[in-house]
């Protein structure tokens, strides 16, 4: 859109990212100064104009309303209401805040990028950012790295050949600076780093939370109003989130020492986060063998999580 519109990316502001795989709606703000010039593209369009006299940021972000469509679901109609209702009382209680799929890329691999930084491993880490293939990504893409990886020793042919796919961006702009750095250089000047690092965080997050979770035994409502660290370099965390994490960052061999310099260097903050989250408004219907449900989540909240649950049947052994 900035390219076509003569726009600086900069200029262009919202709120957060979408779901590449979903249809999604969302508020941008562009400079009033700016007549677009097209506002139809391949995979989206621009639509509903009204002046404002601000830009958007994160920190308008409010949450997100969900309408999802599952098809052909397998089980009958009276089992999926009983598992719906189920999950309508599941929901009053709280389900875990894990950090979804989402949040570590289509390649389902960053928190392990972002390992490779905090060990300092930035030839590895360069490497298997460029040619890591994932099950989800489109097949051209796949053919994509695989050149990349045929033709390491030659990166003006790999920068050539990022330059004609848009959706590797980060990749373009990690060869490019290999062409004038070195590996530790590159890793300085490179923008994308903190999505690794801060998928590093939330792996950890996931893995303290499955086991303050494993304590309870599954009963959610032992953590109400509970918070448990993200970890950053400014966290402030007391005895027994220490030794929680400590026993994690044990298994994945790090320390936390490693954790902090790491997150410092690259600016990688912390916070306090609810371990559970309450989907509000939650509607179902079932037509046929298509299920649709409807609800909002708060921001940093993830629909995969409450799908999960829904469509895995985790609910199954309380239902007998």
């Amino acid at each position: 859109m900035a390219i076509k519109n003569s726009l600086d990316p900069k200029e262009i502001s919202f709120c957060g990212l979408k779901d590449s795989f979903g249809i999604t709606a969302q508020l941008i703000c562009i400079p009033n100064k700016v007549k677009l010039k097209q506002i139809k593209f391949k995979k989206f369009f621009i639509t509903q104009f009204k002046p404002t006299n601000k830009k958007l940021s994160l920190r308008d972000h409010v949450g997100n309303h969900f309408i999802i469509r599952a098809r052909n679901v397998r089980q009958d109609i009276k089992t999926c209401e009983k598992i719906l209702e189920k999950m309508k009382e599941k929901i009053k209680e709280g389900l875990p805040n894990f950090y979804g799929p989402q949040r570590f890329g289509v390649r389902q691999k960053n928190h392990l990028y972002g390992k490779l930084l905090i060990k300092k491993r930035y030839q590895e880490f360069i490497k298997r950012v460029l040619i890591d293939t994932g099950k989800y990504e489109e097949l051209k893409i796949k053919h994509i790295r695989k050149k990349i990886k045929e033709n390491m020793h030659d990166l003006k042919k790999c920068y050539a050949i990022l330059s004609r796919v848009p959706q590797l961006l980060h990749e373009k702009e990690i060869v490019g600076h290999l062409l004038k750095e070195n590996f530790e250089q590159t890793i300085k000047k490179s923008e994308i780093l903190r999505f690794y690092l801060h998928s590093f965080s939330s792996y950890l997050f996931n893995l303290a939370l499955s086991s303050l979770i494993e304590k309870t035994k599954g009963d959610f409502s032992k953590l109400k109003n509970f918070q448990l660290q993200k970890i950053g370099y400014n966290s402030k965390i007391d005895k027994s989130t220490f030794n929680l994490y400590s026993k994690i960052l044990k298994k994945e061999n790090l320390t936390f020492n490693e954790l902090r310099l790491a997150f410092k260097k690259f600016g990688i903050e912390g916070h306090p986060r609810n371990v559970l989250f309450y989907p509000q408004n939650f509607i179902y219907s079932i037509k046929n063998k298509d299920i649709f449900l409807s609800f909002d989540l708060g921001v940093g909240e993830y629909a995969t999580i409450l799908l999960d649950f829904i469509f895995k049947n985790r609910l199954k052994p309380k239902l007998e």
